[in-house]
């Protein structure tokens, strides 16, 4: 589709959803279109068997504003709302299932509530104020219970909103995109990445409905998933925590059987000294190894956070008494379940308090804005003449004239850089032109820097680009411009290049 740019992209991740898609796509179209918004909708349907991506072409060749990306060898959730965060045009972008169960109704709010209150993460929870679940059973309810307590526990972030599960939100594209370049944010739920670079998270209520048609896709592996992806966003606290426990109650009973059996001191305070050996040792490491800058730094900043672990300690002393306590005398279990059920809740409560209270974590700092410049040496080199063939591409054209604001010159001028462009991209990260599969072609991303070149006096505007998928050597990268660059280069004398690093929080063209 051409045009100008919609204000909010819908991105729509479907398998086997060809009955709930079209009702989906007749709702948006009313809900948008009574409000005036300009929208764009991104089906990326992963070669559903039913035909769901049949009935997007069918939409789209109505000329109503629906894009389709059809992933063939390709699945996932995650992997898929990626995809068409990639694609999305929109200064907006709302991510939501296609089964119905998000009501399409709530789309108009949720851009209401960004632009009112200038949020660039607004997420529809069924937890706030005003939300719910209908008809769910009471499994159900305590695994997202549960889910929701552990994202709060392991991820500090996640507390940034009551629903951390949910896959309906809104959120700026510019926001979406760079959540993108986390590790694991392909992996799972995308939402949590989002969270952590927020700059203003608010939340709209609203009910989940019950799946009319079809059958849920959240089964074991998903939820294997999703505790993997919360360890990993933890740092994998939890391991590290339990791993330095081990120890601890090794120099614990170590400290027992030299107080009392070599020391010969009295048993109640043999256990005492190895209570506090083994929970001091516990303290040390936790401080600069599970909780690693963590707390304030100094003498007396270590004493306090070491009073308040004795706390942590006891608190997880008397949750690991109560439980096994209750199981095996009140409710008559066995024994060593009792204590092993026991020890998991002390555990737990050891870990939450010592997370929320003795080491606060923090999450990452928000996202720096502005600009800085980078500048580089180059000289001219001869090309492989691919440069005119992307340019070409009506796919690469229409990115490329939006960008630059004009038509592209036909044609690239190859470039020699005194560095890679790996380690350019480190030190000033570039913007994308996403890939796309056209016709069953695939065409690759194009990494690419805003430039000024001053040449002779004169500056000239253009950009710097590096395709994925280029069999140049890894110093080469090529320019584009609005006019032919070589008359302001004349042989192989060398120029420089002022690269524009946008920040985190530009927009992504």
């Amino acid at each position: 589709m051409g045009g100008a740019e919609p204000l909010l992209s819908i991105v729509l991740p479907t398998y086997n959803e060809r009955e709930n898609l079209p009702v989906l796509l007749d709702r948006l179209a009313k809900a948008l279109g009574e409000r005036g918004v300009s929208y764009e909708i991104i089906v990326v349907d992963d070669d559903s068997p039913d035909g769901t991506w049949m009935v997007a072409l069918e939409y789209a060749e109505k000329g109503l504003p629906v894009r389709l990306v059809r992933r063939r060898g390709e699945r996932g959730l995650a992997t898929a709302v990626a995809r068409g965060i990639q694609e999305a045009r929109g200064k907006y972008i709302v991510v939501m299932d296609a089964d119905l169960q998000h009501p399409p109704e709530k789309v108009p709010e949720l851009l209401d509530k960004a632009l009112s209150e200038k949020a660039d993460l607004v997420v529809a929870s069924r937890n706030a104020p005003g939300g719910g679940i209908e008809e769910w059973s009471p499994w159900r309810r305590l695994v997202s219970k549960t889910a929701t307590l552990l994202a709060h526990i392991l991820v500090p972030w996640s507390r940034r909103t009551s629903d951390p599960m949910s896959g309906f939100f809104l959120a700026e594209t510019s926001l979406a995109k760079k959540a993108l370049e986390e590790p694991g944010a392909k992996s799972w739920k995308i939402l949590l990445e989002l969270l952590a670079h927020s700059q203003k998270t608010v939340e709209v209520p609203y009910t989940f409905k019950p799946r009319l048609r079809g059958r849920s896709k959240l089964g074991p592996r998903e939820m294997l998933q999703y505790i993997i992806h919360l360890l990993h966003l933890s740092q994998w606290r939890p391991l590290r925590f339990a791993l330095v426990g081990a120890t601890g109650t090794a120099v614990n009973l170590t400290t027992v059987k030299l107080a009392y059996e070599t020391l010969h001191t009295p048993y109640p305070l043999a256990l005492l000294a190895g209570f506090e050996t083994g929970l001091t040792w516990n303290y040390m490491l936790h401080d600069t190894w599970t909780f690693k800058n963590q707390r304030p730094p100094g003498t007396i900043s270590m004493i306090k956070h070491w009073l308040r672990y004795h706390l942590a300690t006891l608190a997880g002393l008397a949750a690991y008494m109560a439980t096994a306590y209750t199981l095996h005398t009140l409710l008559n279990q066995n024994p060593l379940t009792s204590a092993l059920l026991g020890i998991l809740a002390g555990f737990t409560a050891n870990y939450t308090l010592s997370s929320l209270h003795v080491w606060k974590q923090t999450p990452p700092p928000p996202r720096e804005t502005g600009e800085k410049t980078l500048t580089l040496e180059a000289k001219p080199v001869k090309g492989l003449g691919e440069g005119a063939k992307y340019v070409a591409h009506p796919y690469y054209n229409s990115h490329l004239a939006r960008i630059l604001g004009c038509k592209p010159y036909p044609g690239t001028l190859n470039l020699e850089a005194n560095t890679t462009w790996k380690t350019l991209a480190a030190k000033c990260p570039p913007k994308q032109i996403p890939g796309a599969t056209i016709q069953q072609t695939r065409l690759g991303p194009v990494h690419y820097w805003h430039t000024t070149l001053t040449i002779h006096g004169k500056r000239v505007k253009a950009l710097l680009v590096r395709p994925q998928l280029s069999k140049h050597p890894p110093n080469i990268l090529e320019l584009i411009a609005c006019t032919k660059l070589k008359q302001y280069m004349p042989g192989e004398e060398k120029v420089k290049l002022h690269v524009q690093c946008i920040q985190h929080d530009q927009t992504q063209q």
